[in-house]
């Protein structure tokens, strides 16, 4: 299986990432029947930055995948948290 180049990554994240943009429009405009507002938009910023992320990528400028190092980065993030939580019982405010 020959593994795709990042410009034609990046240009799948912008169609699928444009897709769902239109997708959570539709949902808006019915008054979100399917699922509520705060979920929907959540989809529609993990939207809005896969369509960013895939244009910017598309040109052919990206020397490194950016989404890759975004879910590494969220992956730290929620072990970290993970690690407090569970290691020191919870988040003393």
């Amino acid at each position: 299986m020959v593994s795709a180049t990042l410009q034609q990554r990046n240009m799948t994240r912008a169609t699928a990432g444009a897709f769902v943009l239109v997708v959570c429009a539709v949902l808006a405009v019915h008054g979100f029947p399917v699922i509520g507002w705060k979920v929907t938009a959540a989809i529609a910023a993990l939207a809005l930055l896969y369509l960013g992320v895939g244009i910017h990528g598309a040109r052919g400028t990206a020397r490194i995948d950016l989404m890759s190092v975004f879910w590494w980065a969220a992956l730290v993030v929620i072990a970290g948290a993970a690690l407090v939580f569970f290691k020191f019982k919870g988040f003393p405010l």
